[in-house]
């Protein structure tokens, strides 16, 4: 970047065609093959795959016409010919400028740069590809007014062991490949291109499945079928520890000026800046293998919020891996460096759902389980499905009292803290001064029962998944409830 120029348009990093065309080749190499081996030859198959000419196409129109501007307070980034778009994003609005880089990125010391505000769902620009030292002059400009500007020197500073925060280990990451199980996401992808190119009718895969085992003994099939079972399991779970420790290799949480920093990745490295203040919502997960192995997962959600339902895995890096895994005694430590006045108590005053909701939360399970059964009594014949009885009864009369026994609140000096869960355990912290709303509901069954439902929804909005919902409370504890966090909410200043 020429700084004698500052407010002179630039173009992005002269080899961003062929990285964002490389983008395109691959996603279209898996589905090109499948076409090209086991395609039924319709023509929209051919065509499908004659669209990586027009992406091309548009990706080089994108890099000639693409021009962006450090102003004096503002970044702008323009585009089009025709039909132009020019788009300023303040400096005070942007929160961060987040980096990704693959194996191909470092050797040339280039990134896709992300520019985050803090009311965007996603990036509000996307800079595929800049010079790194571009980059840092462009983070030096943006936070100039808020603190001290940060070279690269000063973000190899921020690797030392004095600023590191936690460093997660290959052990723990393989723990954590055991915990996620992302083996199934390719189950569904393989099931899914099998359907798409009928290889069960082309392999003739029942068939052959029904000659192969007629001639079994009971015995051998079901030896065949357990040892089949367990084989998949292990490899779903291989799949999972591999697809975790590329994608979480050296997971290093630093301070870096008053922010927090994550950095991982074995062949595409990943880094993203998390600026304290802007963190509205912390979400501790517990599940079964968590227990095990003694480990929890640590979740946030900020100010920037996270659209869900378009959420990529580099847009959800500091929110949905936050802390991927740490021992649990570790957890007072990382809140201390979200918010350093933020000291929990070992076991909080928690105030749990009362005689009369659990009781009218239990009659819910009983009428479920006992539809259930009425439904298997009808579908299958009678004597047999009836006896499904036997297993839902219990079944959801346990899932009450998992549910009743731990869904908790507590009231604390700044933060009000949630627990809910059966199998996971979820435990989050929500600050008065990030409360958006809070409000009672009540349906025609609470009015009956004199309940209400207290929710509270935050400043952010992201992938904790785990929404401050209070059900079978009594409505006048609500009401007051209600009126006193409206009060706190009013008193404390918004931090956005």
């Amino acid at each position: 970047m020429n700084d004698s120029q500052p407010h002179a348009p630039r173009r992005l990093h002269r080899t961003s065609p062929f990285f964002n065309i490389w983008k395109w080749v691959s996603w279209f190499i898996v589905p090109g093959l499948m076409v090209f081996l086991f395609g039924k030859g319709e023509k929209w198959e051919i065509w499908g795959m004659g669209l990586i000419v027009f992406a091309i196409i548009a990706e080089i129109y994108k890099y000639m016409i693409l021009r962006y501007v450090i102003a004096s307070d503002e970044i702008i980034v323009r585009q089009g010919l025709i039909f132009r778009s020019e788009r300023h994003i303040p400096f005070e609005r942007i929160q961060n400028i987040d980096l990704v880089q693959n194996a191909f990125h470092r050797m040339i010391n280039v990134a896709v740069v992300k520019i985050e505000t803090a009311g965007g769902a996603k990036p509000e620009a996307v800079l595929s590809v800049l010079h790194v030292s571009d980059v840092t002059t462009m983070r030096n400009r943006v936070f100039a007014d808020r603190r001290s500007p940060v070279s690269e020197a000063d973000e190899a500073i921020a690797k030392g062991p004095d600023n590191i925060v936690i460093q997660v280990p290959t052990k723990d990451l393989i723990r954590l490949g055991l915990v996620n199980n992302r083996g199934w996401t390719l189950v569904a992808i393989l099931a899914g291109l099998a359907w798409q190119f009928d290889l069960f009718d082309k392999f003739n895969v029942i068939d052959t499945g029904s000659a192969t085992v007629k001639d079994w003994t009971i015995l051998t099939m079901v030896g065949v079928g357990v040892g089949g079972a367990l084989v998949i399991m292990v490899l779903l779970y291989l799949f999972s520890i591999t697809w975790t420790i590329l994608r979480l290799h050296n997971y290093t949480l630093s301070r870096v000026g008053e922010d927090l920093q994550l950095q991982c990745g074995l062949f595409t490295r990943r880094s993203a800046t998390i600026p304290r203040h802007r963190v509205q919502f912390i979400s501790i997960e517990e599940s079964l293998l968590h227990r095990l192995f003694g480990t929890v997962t640590i979740r946030i959600e900020t100010a920037a919020g996270i659209d869900e339902m378009n959420m990529d895995e580099e847009a959800s890096l500091s929110q949905k891996w936050f802390v991927p895994i740490l021992p649990k005694t570790q957890v007072p430590r990382i809140l201390n460096e979200l918010q350093a006045d933020l000291a929990l108590p070992e076991e909080p005053e928690w105030r749990a759902m009362n005689s009369r909701g659990k009781r009218r939360y239990f009659k819910k399970m009983l009428i479920v389980s006992l539809i259930l059964t009425l439904v298997a009594g009808a579908l299958i014949y009678r004597p047999w499905g009836l006896l499904s009885g036997f297993v839902f009864i219990p079944f959801f009369m346990w899932h009450g009292f998992r549910v009743t026994s731990f869904l908790a609140w507590a009231d604390l000096k700044n933060v009000l803290c949630f627990r809910s869960g059966v199998l996971t355990k979820r435990v989050s912290l929500a600050f008065f001064e990030t409360m958006q709303v809070v409000s009672m509901h009540h349906s025609p069954f609470d009015r009956r029962h004199k309940h209400a439902q207290l929710m509270i929804d935050t400043a952010g909005a992201g992938p904790a998944k785990h929404r401050i919902s209070i059900p079978y409370l009594d409505h006048d504890l609500v009401l007051a409830t209600v009126e006193k966090y409206s009060r706190r909410m009013e008193s404390a200043e918004m931090r956005w």
